[in-house]
């Protein structure tokens, strides 16, 4: 996948009238940004956001890029840190990326109380 990511395929079979559910199922609990369905040519496709948090490291300040995912109706699925923002951090600041989309990842949730 993208930047040599895992990927995964996921196959469901379902009634045509629940074709939204299961799409919006899948995305909760995956975090994908989109699902194709076969049946059709259509695709559903979570909406996307970006936000910048800053990140206070070692009386450093540091801005990082959050993608947060949602349906039409506003309810979020996924918040995601890019990772290459937080692989840049996580060097200059000598700490893992792990940590770094650990706290910009809560920098967020605490930015918007709806996720």
């Amino acid at each position: 996948m993208k930047k040599s990511r895992p990927g995964h395929l996921v196959k469901v079979i379902c009634k045509p009238a629940d074709r939204e559910r299961v799409a919006r199922a899948l995305a909760k609990e995956t975090g994908t940004l989109g699902v194709r369905d076969a049946g059709v040519t259509h695709r559903w496709i979570a909406e996307r956001e970006f936000e910048t948090v800053r990140l206070e490291i070692d009386g450093e300040e540091y801005e990082v890029d959050v993608k947060i995912t949602s349906g039409a109706d506003g309810e979020v699925y996924d918040v995601s840190v890019e990772y290459d923002d937080a692989k840049a951090v996580a060097r200059e600041t000598k700490t893992t990326v792990r940590d770094v989309l650990r706290w910009a990842e809560q920098a967020v949730t605490t930015l918007d109380t709806n996720l």
